[in-house]
């Protein structure tokens, strides 16, 4: 109702500038009410009307903002004109040099970020309005983190961390960071304040932060989950981009899990989004995905098939936060399963060198894990239990569980059978509370190879689709069609059709059988 009567308001408006500025607001609120395509269109609209320097920069900054969830973008050329019109103040020209900023950083050109970031962290000091200088310092500082200037990039992190909605606005430079506790923090916060106002599109950004944030975490569960309510948000409110990164961490559930023909349609849906965009990070998660499932189904070939591109890519850029790459250790893993391991040493070495820089728990304890795979018989304990050490403490479940599994395979190959079954029966444990099947199965077979006897694998459940999943947990938490309907903002009718669906695939008749299943076999801890 408030994009239509802003709207209407524009269409009455007799003048040029107040037309440009009216269809401004409006457009901004077309994307609160989860109607992207319209509020671009209104932005297109409104740009050759304006003016005023300042609306037109606005105008600018919210198209570029908008292309890039829609897989498009605005070429550098553009915003760099921009820069030369008299009369910007220093938010618009924050705003301006954000987008060219993140467009380098999206393409892994950190050194050309960098070159940028003290202009526009000089630009964010003077503005006034809050929002748009924490954001702007944000920006800045994730052109220093990638770029490795990791003291100026954590001290502003800090500093705009004083307002709780930074973190989830910048969920991956805080996943990066591995400040875990902040960022999940801001991520409820912030989830509640967008389904209050019915912001739609803040719900699928928070959503789809959540689903890495709990992936990470090795909380599969409750990633499926955030990514299961994302994405079908995202699609429709006309955010492609979103609906790429929300398919990511999806296709990396499906991968820890086994399930190939879900986590190659999410992994090729999330690489085609994220190609639009020049998202290089993003593209790197969907076949990290595909190369995980390869490495749980023993076809380390496969993995590197996917994974070797994307480590030569990272070598000729000037990216050295080890987050953003944090593929190199499963192809380091692969090189070593397929027996290359001399390709496996190298880029473990060049690895090393950023993890060692940055001081990230999981990337040392991937180092490690990985100099243990690597070692002599003689000196494969020591790194193993140095990665034991990192992770123990840590939220990193299923990175201690890879650890365990993987010095517990060479400890029985040394016929250390009582030593490696300390280590395999707390990964098999790991694996299997997170439903990650291949992996669980690899550590019981390795279990009955010490002479232990391990229960058969509980049979996987079918695959349900995104939209599906999510309707599933809404009705095991006792929501009505009704209520749901409302809260995905679909009909009652279409509920009935996915439940008839998902009835139907997993061979039950009530709801009260559902909700069973959702309970045993998709388990959501600490769900946002």
């Amino acid at each position: 109702a408030e994009a239509r009567a802003l709207e209407r308001a524009a269409r009455l408006s007799p003048h040029r500038a107040d037309l440009a500025r009216r269809l401004y607001a409006a457009s901004i609120a077309w994307h609160r009410a989860g109607d992207a395509t319209r509020g671009l269109a209104l932005t297109e609209e409104a740009l050759p009307v304006a003016d005023d320097p300042l609306v037109h920069a606005d105008l600018l900054a919210l198209a570029g903002d908008t292309r890039r969830r829609q897989g498009a973008d605005v070429p550098e050329r553009v915003y760099l004109q921009e820069l030369e019109v008299e009369g910007l103040d220093e938010l618009r020209t924050a705003r301006l040099l954000a987008q060219i900023v993140d467009a380098r950083l999206y393409s892994f050109d950190a050194a050309g970020a960098l070159a940028l970031a003290p202009r526009l962290e000089a630009a964010a000091r003077g503005i006034a309005d809050r929002w748009g200088r924490v954001t702007s310092l944000g920006s800045a500082g994730s052109a220093y983190l990638l770029a490795g200037d990791r003291d100026r990039a954590t001290r502003l992190f800090r500093e705009i961390a004083s307002d709780p909605e930074i973190p989830a606005t910048f969920p991956w430079d805080y996943l990066w960071l591995e400040w875990y506790d902040e960022l999940r923090a801001s991520l409820v916060q912030t989830l509640l304040t967008g389904r209050a106002k019915g912001n739609q599109l803040f719900v699928a950004f928070n959503q789809s932060g959540a689903a890495h944030l709990e992936l990470r975490c090795g909380r599969l569960g409750s990633a499926s989950a955030s990514a299961a309510e994302a994405i079908p948000l995202a699609d429709a409110i006309g955010t492609p981009a979103l609906v790429g990164i929300a398919s990511g961490a999806l296709a990396f559930v499906h991968a820890w899990r086994g399930r190939a023909e879900a986590c190659t349609a999410l992994a090729g849906a999330a690489l085609g989004a994220a190609s639009k965009t020049g998202d290089r990070y993003h593209q790197a998660v969907a076949r990290q995905a595909i190369a995980l499932l390869a490495l749980g189904a023993g076809r380390p070939e496969d993995a590197i098939a996917e994974l070797e591109p994307l480590a030569r890519g990272w070598a000729a850029s000037t990216v050295v936060e080890p987050g953003v790459v944090p593929f190199v250790p499963d192809l380091v893993e692969a090189y070593a399963t397929a027996g290359d391991r001399t390709r496996a040493a190298e880029w473990l070495d060049r690895f090393a060198l950023i993890a060692t820089g940055a001081e990230r728990t999981w990337a040392l304890a991937a180092c490690a894990r990985c100099e243990g795979l690597l070692a002599s018989a003689e000196a494969f304990e020591a790194p193993f239990r140095r990665a034991l050490e990192l992770l123990e403490p840590s939220p990193l479940g299923l990175e201690l569980a890879r650890t365990r599994l993987a010095y517990g395979e060479r400890l029985r190959r040394q016929g250390r059978r009582r030593d490696a079954r300390a280590q395999l029966r707390a990964a098999h444990l790991a694996f299997a509370a997170e439903g990650a099947a291949p992996w669980q199965a690899r550590a019981a077979g390795e279990l009955r190879a010490t002479g232990e006897q391990v229960a058969d694998e509980a049979r996987p459940l079918p695959d349900l689709t995104p939209q599906e999943l999510h309707i599933a947990r809404l009705v095991a938490e006792g929501k009505t069609n009704k209520e749901i309907a409302a809260a995905i903002f679909l009909s009652p009718k279409t509920i009935e059709y996915h439940l008839a669906n998902t009835f139907r695939k997993l061979d039950i008749h009530s709801r009260a059988e559902l909700a069973r299943l959702v309970a045993r076999d998709m388990p959501v801890d600490g769900v946002l």
